[in-house]
């Protein structure tokens, strides 16, 4: 990637960026359009397209896209199950992503990131919440809950990778994903237990996001978030294949027409 071609994307110091594939494309693809006509918000999200099938779907879409590596990944079918060499490769082609914007964040003029998977759906802008977090002395890094229960809780050391909050320039994060080649066998190559265990090796402080408002996983399928209408965002992870499009389609969330 070029740091040029990101700069457009740096709005205020901040940038919100996601990583798509093929086989992921319409997810990412709703996801914006969650952004652009529910949430509203200001700024553009920065696709990085780890395949060329997906870098040239955003662009005849007319979507602003960044090529990851052009050519040298080819583009998924379907959604890569979980624990297969498909699903290993895109796990640590994310983790080299996450430590390129760490490396390069200074670069680029960021102080604050946000990380989102594609599986998610916006109804509100999530920076006002962030920067309230940290304006209350939270630490640099903030995750999503992803434990295996219903409750809003705090204090939990269960993290989910797919909404990574992180303030740069209040602690350096480069080390997190750094590749330790025997933990990432150990985990057996998944990006989310590869960081928290990172987290808790280094020491490194960290904080989980409120599940009323980044609610996911068991959060997000024991419907509570019917009960609060000030939800952020929701993540549809917890689900398996086309699954995840139809519960989508249940509830209003998919808004686009593939």
């Amino acid at each position: 990637m070029k740091l040029e071609d990101l700069q457009k994307f740096v709005k205020e110091g901040r940038l919100v960026w996601t990583m798509t594939t093929n086989s992921y494309k319409y997810y990412t693809l709703n996801m914006i359009t969650s952004l652009k006509e529910v949430a509203k918000v200001s700024w553009p999200l920065c696709v990085i397209c780890c395949d060329d099938e997906s870098f040239l779907f955003f662009r005849r879409e007319g979507i602003t896209c960044i090529a990851w590596k052009r050519g040298e990944q080819k583009g998924q079918k379907a959604i890569a199950a979980f624990g297969t060499q498909e699903f290993m490769k895109w796990n640590r082609i994310k983790i080299d992503i996450l430590r390129w914007f760490c490396d390069n964040s200074l670069e680029l003029g960021i102080t604050k990131s946000l990380y989102v998977d594609g599986d998610i759906v916006f109804q509100r802008d999530p920076w006002p919440m962030l920067e309230e977090e940290w304006a209350n002395s939270s630490p640099a890094l903030l995750f999503q809950c992803d434990c295996a229960n219903d409750d809003e809780h705090s204090g939990c050391g269960n993290i989910c990778s797919g909404v990574i909050a992180c303030f740069h320039t209040r602690f350096d994060t480069s080390k997190l994903y750094e590749m330790d080649e025997a933990l990432w066998k150990e985990v057996n190559k998944q990006d989310q237990p590869y960081i928290g265990r990172r987290l808790v090796n280094l020491g490194i402080p960290y904080k989980n996001l409120s599940r009323r408002l980044f609610g996911n996983g068991h959060w997000q399928k024991s419907l509570k978030w019917k009960d609060d209408p000030t939800w952020i965002l929701l993540h549809y992870n917890f689900r398996v294949g086309d699954t995840k499009k139809q519960a989508m389609k249940s509830y209003g969330h998919w808004r686009i027409p593939y």
